[in-house]
């Protein structure tokens, strides 16, 4: 039974045995995530709480990408080869290896040098100058167009959410205030708009967590059990 990520350490140290390493794989990957969705649920409270409501347009976004990431790997790259092997009534050791590679790429995957950020190669971060050692990770707009696919409006909650953190009316929206003589920004009071659209936007990000916790648990259910 795994208890909540923050009560229990999963140390990256992965074995060699590849029944082993499919299994470490999930654990750490599970556990990245519930940190995630733990850190990123307080910081919505806390930014709806302080009325912070542009934070909350940033958390809610983010929210819904990692969400969609995480639904495409497990639904899309992993599940197909677990169907395989529920066919067959049995895992070969191609097809762990197969989940294994999309596990690294899903955990590792980045667009970003960070190696060479790490450790001090800044020139190599300036061009177009590839990382062959990197994962690329798969883009984040396909995923959720992928999960649009079969729940619409998905993809108009991710547009809402996206229009409210850049630089336009969506994120002008979120601090403007009210008053009784119109409508402005700054000020020590007045009717904050933001309110308005954190009351019709939250169901939306709470309704994500139905898929969230369904691939949180077919990780869990993944893991291969060791013959004792």
């Amino acid at each position: 039974m795994h208890e909540q990520s923050g009560d229990h350490k999963f140390v990256w140290n992965p074995p060699n045995d590849a029944t082993l390493l499919l299994n470490h794989y999930l654990d750490i990957i599970w556990s990245v995530h519930v940190c995630k969705f733990s850190e990123l649920c307080q910081a919505l409270v806390g930014a709806i709480n302080h009325k912070e409501f542009i934070v909350y347009g940033l958390i809610g976004r983010s929210l819904i990408e990692h969400a969609a990431i995480m639904r495409y790997y497990c639904k899309h790259r992993i599940k197909p080869t677990v169907d395989e092997a529920v066919k067959t009534g049995s895992v070969s050791g191609d097809q762990i290896k197969n989940i294994i590679n999309e596990l690294d790429r899903f955990l590792r995957g980045s667009r970003f040098n960070w190696e060479a950020f790490l450790v001090g190669r800044f020139d190599e971060l300036v061009g177009e100058k590839e990382d062959s050692s990197t994962q690329t990770q798969v883009n984040v707009l396909t995923c959720v167009q992928k999960w649009a696919k079969e729940t619409p409006p998905v993809l108009v909650l991710y547009d809402l959410f996206c229009d409210l953190v850049h630089p336009n009316i969506g994120s002008t929206l979120l601090i403007m205030k009210k008053w009784a003589e119109g409508v402005g920004f700054g000020g020590q009071n007045g009717e904050a708009f933001g309110e308005d659209i954190v009351i019709r936007t939250l169901a939306g990000l709470v309704s994500l967590f139905k898929d969230i916790r369904s691939y949180l648990n077919m990780m869990l259910l993944l893991q291969i059990r060791e013959e004792k």
